[in-house]
């Protein structure tokens, strides 16, 4: 009951404190995860930046081990092909290790609303 209502049945004191007994501790681990943010933040803008990626409109962090994992694991070739339509790398230059290097005729094909018409996939333009 003490951590639903934490005010009212514990009131703080100068002998209580909610987090820690060393208000000094509050202090340092709110600089930590401030600093790992803004590490992340920059890493973040590192990758949009230097590999050109639209974290809104694709994927942002296809080099990552543990998403090339999931991707060989859970995605067809669809998926896979689905996944680079908008990036210049190919799913076997990134490790996701289609069954064939050409995309299925069948498969999902990028779009968006706002490119009106205009196929901006990169390189090659599935039909």
């Amino acid at each position: 009951m003490n951590t639903l209502l934490p005010e009212v049945l514990v009131p703080p004191s100068d002998i209580f404190n909610f987090a820690t007994m060393d208000p000094r501790a509050n202090i340092v681990c709110a600089v930590v995860a401030l600093v790992a943010n803004v590490m992340l933040f920059a890493y973040w803008l590192y990758k949009i930046v230097v590999f050109k990626r639209n974290p809104i409109t694709g994927v942002l962090y296809c080099e990552l081990g543990e998403f090339r994992t999931i991707v060989r694991e859970h995605c067809d070739d669809k998926d896979k092909y689905f996944l680079v339509d908008g990036i210049p790398q190919t799913p076997e230059e990134l490790g996701f290790e289609p069954d064939s290097p050409t995309p299925p005729a069948d498969g999902y094909a990028s779009w968006m609303p706002w490119w009106k018409g205009e196929d901006r996939r990169y390189p090659t333009k599935r039909s």
